[in-house]
């Protein structure tokens, strides 16, 4: 029984550092550090760069909804043909999924602006980038485990 549960304790930790490992920085650009003020929703912060307070979009991510008043929502309905509800339902959970990741890293967040990345009809008042917590590529992590879909601007 021991050896049991002493192989199944040594599979879990394995596993744990390979799921870590996954998300690893690419390239080990680590940008600018940042610091958390809000997460609105799973693919957008709040944070203060320098004395900037500033609003920063997840490069090439696309998280659900979590609220009625964005103007994706009726879009997401469309695309990911489930309900308002299961919607704002998934955003709820990615909203809490990214907030947890950077809570738990919080001293060390760093931001890489993607310019390229903007879309021309997109919102002109908020950064566009790759967020790292420690060495976790907060962009793969949330397509991965935050149920989020990949996103391309339509106007490039």
């Amino acid at each position: 029984m021991k050896k049991k549960f002493y192989f199944f304790a040594l599979t879990s930790l394995f596993a744990s550092v390979a799921l870590i490992n996954s998300y690893a920085a690419d390239n080990n650009q680590k940008g600018e550090s940042i610091v958390v003020v809000k997460v609105f929703d799973g693919d957008t912060i709040q944070a203060t760069r320098g004395k900037e307070v500033v609003t920063i979009r997840l490069a090439d991510v696309d998280c659900a909804e979590s609220t009625k008043k964005s103007r994706r929502l009726p879009k997401q309905i469309e695309e990911w043909g489930v309900s308002e509800e299961e919607i704002k339902k998934q955003g709820k959970k990615s909203k809490a999924k990214l907030d947890a990741l950077l809570k738990l890293y919080a001293e060390d967040i760093t931001f890489v602006e993607t310019p390229e990345k903007v879309c021309k009809t997109g919102n002109g008042d908020r950064l566009v980038g790759i967020l790292y917590a420690k060495d976790i590529n907060v962009n793969n992590f949330m397509l991965k485990e935050g149920k989020c879909k990949p996103f391309a601007c339509a106007d490039k």
